[in-house]
């Protein structure tokens, strides 16, 4: 019996060492324009505009504006994901007061030099959850875990970030700031 304990706690203990945790960066972002404007002094709908190499991501959400951010990640494959954390950055400009962000999960099939709201349909998404910042504005984070248990077999995952406040900025890749979307996970 006691045999059979010791070696219960040395398999535990080396499973839990074995773990890998990394801190992945966003590999692709854009806003998402789903408002009912014209863009290029009125010629063409806002939706078939590209957003993808701006410097900032927005995400707006009032009567005649709505922006999403999309931001897509690579995932290591083949490794069985113990825990994944979405780690939501300072934002560039938020309301004083604090901001909420709704998380969704949605496909990867997608490219920031061609992403629209116009190819990027909405509707083809997964609620996981709410990001609430109070006023210090410093970010937060939401557990993706079966979002990223989903991506293993194609190495990329893909979050929609809607905002329940007015307007949220953040910096996007092209803005070369550090303080940008990224992913704490465990394999």
């Amino acid at each position: 019996m006691r045999v059979s304990l010791v070696f219960w706690s040395v398999t535990f203990a080396a499973g839990v060492c074995a773990q890998t945790t990394v801190v992945l960066k966003a590999t692709r972002d854009a806003t998402i324009d789903y408002s009912k404007h014209f863009c290029n002094n009125g010629k063409i709908p806002c939706t078939s505009v590209t957003y993808g190499l701006d410097a900032n991501l927005v995400t707006v959400n009032n009567w005649q504006d709505y922006q999403r951010i999309l931001v897509g990640f690579d995932v290591p494959q083949g490794t069985v994901v113990q825990s994944c954390v979405l780690q939501v950055p300072r934002p560039f400009y938020a309301d004083p007061k604090g901001y909420g962000l709704k998380i969704s999960s949605t496909d990867s099939n997608w490219d920031e030099l061609t992403v629209s709201g116009n190819s990027k349909a909405r509707g083809n998404e997964a609620f996981i959850g709410l990001v609430q910042v109070d006023e210090d504005k410093h970010g937060g984070s939401v557990d993706v875990t079966s979002a990223c248990k989903n991506a293993v077999a194609n190495g990329r995952v893909s979050f929609f970030a809607d905002t329940t406040s007015l307007m949220v900025t953040f910096n996007s890749i092209q803005s070369k700031s550090d303080d940008l979307f990224s992913l704490e996970y465990t394999y």
